[in-house]
């Protein structure tokens, strides 16, 4: 994942809205993926290596994790 801001590019063309989730910095940002692009929640990322949680997927809640998400 590279970073531009809070604009972010990755290696497959995804088109979903999530939250990609830092495990080791205990960490969620709200995420919009359109392709190869998307926009992030956040002002900054703590890493560049994440998980992404689809908003389908309903277990952000279960996760210990500081949620930074689109409100």
């Amino acid at each position: 994942m590279n970073i531009y801001g809070r604009r972010i590019e990755i290696d497959k063309e995804v088109y979903k809205s999530g939250w990609l989730v830092f495990p080791r910095h205990r960490y969620a940002a709200g995420v919009v993926l359109f392709g190869k692009f998307g926009i992030v929640s956040a002002p900054s990322l703590p890493s560049t290596s994440a998980l992404f949680v689809p908003l389908d997927l309903p277990i952000i809640h279960l996760l210990d994790v500081v949620v930074d998400d689109f409100y």
